[in-house]
């Protein structure tokens, strides 16, 4: 599995394309996420220690997205 995911995140179009569209329905939705759902933003910046669940759901209502790393 760590090979795929390897591979693609060397494919920006389809990595793009799975983590926009297709990650959203594999993770189970958090009630902050829907929450967020709710506004628009500027300027979002997401500072967290996993794979940026919330990062995908940013750039739905937000004009720029800034991820920072820990």
């Amino acid at each position: 599995m760590l090979m795929i995911k390897n591979f693609l995140k060397k494919q920006k179009y389809i990595y793009f394309f799975y983590r926009r569209y297709l990650f959203p329905y594999f993770v189970k939705q958090e009630k902050e996420i829907l929450f967020l759902r709710d506004f628009e933003f500027k300027t979002s910046v997401d500072i967290g220690a996993n794979v940026g669940t919330y990062t995908v759901e940013l750039q739905k209502n937000s004009r720029k997205v800034n991820q920072g790393k820990l």
